[in-house]
């Protein structure tokens, strides 16, 4: 599903409307609209801390990450407000699972206020930031969860499941994927499941960006083994470590996401020559799973949502034609 054009677009809880809808179209580079530009540029006073990502790239290409791990303090600190505040009455478990190798993955599971023992459905969350910045206290996925919380205010609660997966460049490809389906697999033991209060049979996994490419390389290889998820929400999602679809061209003047980094991230998060590799259990190019696969009943209900001027636009759309 592409939500497109946008009649109302939502800037860190601003809401502006178009003047006029945004052209749809290749043809058009939609970053040139003059509406599209006055957002870049709010966004841009309102989240300075995207500023830098560029030099931060610049230097990473010599070799330099210093910027990269100042970069994630700052992100953390400032998202980790945004996220607390948020999440500030909702009740708090810190789990640790063992991964394969006998390292821990923290996750961060969050029950609503007035939930007490009830088994809820729980929200599977990956955060977003190019597979190499950002945690699990994320400010995208805490406000989320506030919305989706508030829409569903009269039916049940739903609890919220944020992963540390590992980044790149000190964790490539499969580490995220692995990291996701170790937290899957915990959450679906029904007898542990139950002991941290949520619905083993009511799994819904989500994610943005990096994240949301994370989620559905987890949901095509659960529904692979036959791993029931309800659902699957991918907002804005990163899937192709090509980087060379026509939305990347079209809207190549972004700042706010700029491309030489989405090229340096995926570079660093998948530094294999043949971008369609498959791996032991995931797939990077989550389309490229057998048809029966993705058409199968064990694949989840899913919806795809592309913002017109990402560059990722392209991506999100294929993907949502490979499930059709």
């Amino acid at each position: 599903v592409q939500l497109e054009p946008w009649p109302v677009v939502s800037v860190n809880s601003m809401r502006i409307p178009f003047l006029s809808p945004p052209t749809d179209g290749e043809e058009t580079p939609l970053w040139r609209h003059p509406e599209v530009g006055l957002i870049d540029w709010l966004i841009q006073l309102s989240f300075p801390l995207l500023l830098p990502l560029e030099r931060m790239t610049t230097a990473a290409l010599s070799g330099d990450l210093s910027l990269l791990l100042e970069l994630r303090g700052k992100m953390d600190q400032r998202d980790g407000v945004q996220h607390d505040s948020v999440f500030s009455e909702w009740r708090l478990t810190l789990l640790q699972m063992s991964r394969a190798d006998g390292s821990t993955l923290e996750a961060r599971l969050y029950h609503p206020p007035g939930s007490g023992d009830t088994l809820l459905p729980v929200v599977l969350w990956f955060h977003g930031g190019g597979y190499t910045l950002s945690t699990a206290r994320d400010s995208h996925g805490a406000t989320f969860a506030a919305e989706l919380a508030a829409m569903v205010a009269e039916a049940p609660k739903v609890a919220w499941l944020s992963v540390e997966y590992r980044l790149a460049p000190e964790h490539p490809f499969p580490a995220a994927p692995l990291d996701g389906a170790t937290a899957l697999e915990y959450i679906c033991d029904a007898s542990r499941a139950a002991s941290i209060k949520i619905d083993s049979s009511a799994i819904h996994v989500a994610g943005a960006s990096a994240g949301a490419g994370v989620a559905a390389a987890v949901a095509t290889d659960a529904a692979r083994r036959g791993v029931a998820v309800r659902s699957l929400f991918l907002d804005e999602p990163c899937l192709d470590p090509r980087a060379n679809s026509a939305s990347f061209a079209v809207n190549s003047a972004t700042t706010i996401a700029p491309v030489a980094w989405l090229r340096w991230s995926w570079s660093v998060y998948y530094p294999f020559e043949h971008a369609d590799a498959v791996s032991d259990r995931f797939f990077v190019l989550p389309r490229l799973a057998e048809p029966d696969v993705l058409g199968s009943p064990a694949h989840p209900t899913t919806l795809v949502i592309t913002a017109s001027a990402d560059p990722l636009r392209a991506e999100g759309a294929a993907y949502a034609e490979a499930l059709r």
